[in-house]
């Protein structure tokens, strides 16, 4: 089973149908773009919200940032260092503003003139 479980398209439809069985895909697979979003999507579908699945691989900036284009929520479970990275909050908050509260504490004085144009607006 393992050689199927590295198969990315076979992984990839298993993900379109339930987007918690990406906790059984091979290592690579968890951390390849299209699978993650993949399963955050279907996840979102299915149960109106986003689920922390294999939130805990969330370690790669390219990765977070991906996810968190389509689905700003998702800030809530990044690494501390990447809640305070410009590219990530800003692509989280551009897609889901409330995200903005997840916001690293030690972000660069970048985060303070986001948080103000989030107020601003609303």
């Amino acid at each position: 089973t393992a050689g199927i479980l590295s198969n990315k398209d076979f992984v990839l439809s298993l993900v379109e149908l339930d987007g918690t069985t990406v906790q059984y895909a091979s290592d690579s697979l968890k951390d390849d773009k299209d699978i993650i979003n993949t399963a955050f999507t279907q996840i979102a579908n299915q149960r109106g919200m986003i689920m922390p699945v294999a939130t805990n691989r969330m370690t790669n900036k390219d990765l977070v940032l991906a996810v968190v284009q389509n689905h700003g929520s998702i800030l809530e479970y990044a690494p501390e260092d990447l809640k305070g990275d410009e590219d990530v909050v800003l692509a989280a908050v551009r897609q889901f503003p409330p995200s903005l509260k997840h916001v690293s504490k030690t972000a660069g004085m970048w985060s303070n003139k986001a948080h103000m144009r989030y107020h601003k607006r609303n």
